[in-house]
């Protein structure tokens, strides 16, 4: 059993790997990207924040747009359902960026 475990802790990196590459594939749809993403939870979750340029200093923040408090575990996910009603350029470019830097959660600790 120990073996097996062991095996498949080696094929979800091998598949976390192929999936960093996959996702930045422009040629690829991005919502089909998005939804892999997302449903496959192969993202990383950092531990501290994470910057989006896309969506300008003080977006998700305390008193933000999208309003977060100190030591909240935030999912990229909650953050587009946050921009539902922003421009869809805004959400495209936020998804790019998020598949960029291959991250499914953060920590907001300031």
């Amino acid at each position: 059993m120990k073996n097996t475990i062991l095996q498949m802790l080696d094929d979800i990196d091998d598949i976390r790997e192929n999936l960093k590459i996959w996702v930045v594939n422009k040629e690829i749809p991005l919502d089909e990207r998005w939804e892999v993403f997302i449903e496959s939870e192969l993202g990383e979750a950092r531990p501290f924040i994470v910057r989006f340029d896309s969506l300008g200093e003080g977006f998700v923040c305390y008193d933000g747009k999208i309003h977060i408090e100190r030591y909240d575990v935030i999912d990229v996910s909650e953050i587009v359902e946050g921009l539902m009603d922003n421009d869809p350029s805004l959400i495209e470019a936020f998804k790019e960026e998020v598949l960029e830097k291959f991250v499914r959660t953060f920590k907001y600790d300031w």
